[in-house]
């Protein structure tokens, strides 16, 4: 397929992949054959006995494989059947239907063709003539394209696209390969597709639109221009664009590319930038037009290209900055020596939720200018810690600047002896909902040798698990590479921190040279199981070579990986509360929580753990070794609370009495709302009451307005 040479002056010509088109442009599924025939309704027809297969090695560029004809296949009544199908529905008289492809002709007896075939069918699938075919009638060393295109006649409701070898004589023999088919439908023979770089910007920023302009028919069109009409706050700027050497044409309200004349089967390919002005409204789409025309003929679909505009988080929002730190002196500002707290939870009256770092620092980017609430989430501060700011802050934020909301607090010391404190520091707070289930086993080392009936080192399995609560049993199983068992550990509560294995099978003989799987199962009191994916380890003998030896495990193709290969997770823990230990060590200390190991970060020793629990009073043992066999140990004993954290935050919006007539009044202040409830059938109220200057309400929308989500799932205790 040829491909006229457009160029601009003002950017290089870029090539975006087609998305988008008005008109039923390559209707055919499975255009390349990358995947199986008649695996999926609407794809190749796959009848049996007809020469059809599918090979690797398709056109470079156009996938990895092609479908080949065959007519040496012998089928009922000759060879005609060599042939596949696709019927596409949506057609009517009147549409332009072409139909393209790469053909090469491997072999062919004289008189033989391979062709590209259109059929009209009316709405029950009945024939109605004017089918129209194109021939590859020589044989050929490579793929070349062919077209054929007709105009749909009156009754159309379906058109098939046929493959086919058309024979001229019962001997066979006969071979063709048919590549990156397309199908097209379409009111002109002139089709367009656009895709822009991005479906988004902000105001002042330059997208580029790709366009895709092809001939689709069998006769050359001449003429051709291509019409953009971008709709206002969208600009094309035509006075720094050249196209094929020239300005482009201009009308007011348009731009106007000038393609000249297309061959059949040619595409022109290029783009051309669209820049949003000052006068696009953020959040509001914009419509970009464009239709083609030739000289004769129909014009093009028209295809519309939307770009949504959007606030420029630099120069439109705002960002709220801050942090939460342990205010020694009660004084309200942050002084030397006092240090911010970590993995404080804050949210704000839209729902953001953000956690502070380990230097108690957060920001919210891309804020929309206004007022705002900013709240700390209470449960996850210590026990016993004190609120010496407020617990809400009111952020007023404007257009490109930074505002701030720094939380003052005052967190109970350390039980640990200050001599102890270099060696140990713990804060357990209620969790941050921000960890998942997790389940897990390994085993040190992978490669386990076999002497004369006893393993040179013993298996270590490793168990991770944070919601040892919930489980009442726990199970290691070990089978060979058909899933038969070899051996199974097994206990009642918590799994422990780790299991060893001496390598006997449970008939108490020593495990052979091989490839064997393991895997964790855990149970809760009601039965349900939840396990771990399948892992595998190899066991070789001692006298094995040193290459033997060391070879990585292969995960073998059949048996246990297939049977037990895939994980499960059915104990529910939605909605369980968490509790969050986390603190900071030696960076060479080995840390457990409760017996089970936490790892430690190398450079600065911080832990963090989060594990899932149920509400009431828990005991937490924190232990620290060195590397001599020293420990240090914290024991806490917290009470785990069965709620979540909410807010109510009313920042810039006003409570009216008519959503639906639109007559709205501020009504905060009314008499009937400070005494209580109030329902009048479209909106509910409930006043908490007064407290430190502060309005604490909780609503709920019955009318579906879009706000309403703000005010949901409230808690009382929560708030002031």
């Amino acid at each position: 397929m040829k491909r006229a040479a457009l160029v601009f002056a003002f950017l290089i010509v870029v090539l975006f992949p087609p998305r988008a088109s008005a008109a039923i442009f390559n209707a055919l599924k499975n255009p390349g054959f990358e995947t199986a025939i008649g695996s999926s309704p609407g794809n190749w027809d796959n009848t049996a006995n007809r020469g059809l297969s599918v090979v690797t090695g398709g056109v470079p560029g156009e996938g990895t494989s092609f479908l080949r004809l065959d007519e040496a296949t012998t089928v009922a009544g000759g060879f005609v059947g060599v042939f596949t199908f696709q019927v596409v529905e949506g057609a009517k008289g009147g549409d332009f239907v072409s139909f393209s492809g790469l053909v090469r002709a491997n072999a062919l007896n004289a008189g033989d063709e391979g062709q590209l075939r259109i059929e009209f069918k009316n709405a029950a699938g009945v024939d109605i003539g004017g089918a129209v075919d194109t021939a590859v009638s020589a044989v050929s060393g490579s793929f070349a394209r062919v077209v054929v295109s007709a105009v749909a006649p009156v009754n159309t409701a379906q058109v098939a696209f046929v493959i086919r070898i058309q024979p001229s004589n019962a001997g066979g023999g006969s071979q063709v390969d048919f590549d990156a088919t397309e199908g097209t439908i379409t009111s002109s023979p002139l089709i367009l597709e656009a895709t822009p770089s991005s479906t988004s910007a902000t105001a002042g920023q330059m997208k580029l639109i790709a366009l895709r302009v092809l001939n689709a028919s069998t006769s050359t069109l001449t003429g051709v221009e291509v019409t953009a009409e971008p709709q206002a706050g969208l600009n094309i700027p035509d006075e720094r664009i050249t196209f094929n050497g020239s300005r482009v044409g201009t009308r007011p309200g348009s731009v106007i590319f000038s393609l000249g004349n297309l061959s059949p089967g040619q595409e022109s390919v290029f783009s051309f930038p669209l820049i949003l002005t000052s006068a696009v409204l953020p959040g509001r789409s914009y419509e970009l037009t464009l239709f083609g025309r030739a000289s004769a003929g129909a014009p093009s679909p028209v295809i519309h290209v939307l770009i949504r505009a959007e606030l420029d988080p630099v120069f439109d929002e705002g960002t709220i900055i801050g942090k939460v730190f342990n205010d020694l002196n009660q004084n309200g500002a942050q002084d030397p020596g006092e240090k911010g707290v970590p993995w404080v939870r804050l949210a704000t009256e839209e729902g953001i939720v953000i956690v502070t770092d380990e230097n108690g620092k957060y920001h919210i980017p891309a804020v929309k200018p206004g007022r705002h609430i900013v709240k700390i989430d209470g449960h996850t501060l210590p026990e016993g810690a004190k609120f010496i700011s407020e617990e809400s802050l009111l952020v007023k934020t404007t257009s490109g600047l930074m505002s701030k909301a720094n939380f003052a607090v005052l967190v109970p010391p350390s039980k640990l002896p200050d001599q102890f404190q270099k060696d140990l520091m713990v804060s357990i707070t209620q969790g941050l909902d921000t960890s998942r289930p997790t389940l897990g086993v390994a085993i040190d080392p992978d490669i386990l040798k076999v002497g004369v009936d006893i393993l040179e080192r013993e298996a270590r399995f490793r168990f991770e698990i944070n919601y040892p609560e919930f489980v009442s049993k726990w199970y290691l199983e070990i089978r060979d590479e058909m899933g038969r068992e070899v051996w199974t550990g097994f206990g009642v509560g918590v799994p422990p921190a780790e299991v060893f294995w001496p390598g006997q099978t449970e008939a108490g003989t020593v495990v052979k040279p091989g490839i064997y799987s393991y895997q964790l199962k855990v149970e809760d009191k009601d039965g349900r199981q939840d396990w771990t994916p399948l892992s595998f380890f190899r066991v070789v003998s001692k006298l094995a070579s040193e290459e033997e030896q060391n070879r990585p495990v292969e995960i073998p193709p059949v048996g246990d990986f297939n049977i037990f290969r895939d994980g499960r997770r059915s104990i529910p823990l939605v909605a369980k509360p968490t509790l969050r230990i986390q603190g900071r060590t030696r960076p060479e200390n080995r840390l457990a929580i409760n017996g089970q190991p936490v790892s430690v970060d190398a450079t600065s020793g911080v832990f963090q753990a989060e594990v899932y629990t149920s509400p009431g009073e828990k005991e937490i043992v924190v232990s620290a070794t060195n590397p001599e066999g020293e420990s240090t140990s914290y024991r806490e004993k917290v009470k785990v609370k069965d709620s979540t954290f909410f807010m109510v935050a009313l920042a810039e919006e006003q409570f009216g009495t008519n959503f639906q007539d639109g007559n709205v009044e501020a009504i905060a202040q009314e008499d009937v709302f400070k005494r209580g409830f109030y329902e009048d059938g479209r909106v509910s109220y409930y006043l908490r009451g007064k407290l430190k200057g502060k309005f604490l309400v909780k609503s709920h929308y019955d009318t579906g307005d879009e706000r309403s989500a703000l005010f949901t799932n409230l808690d009382p205790d929560s708030y002031y």
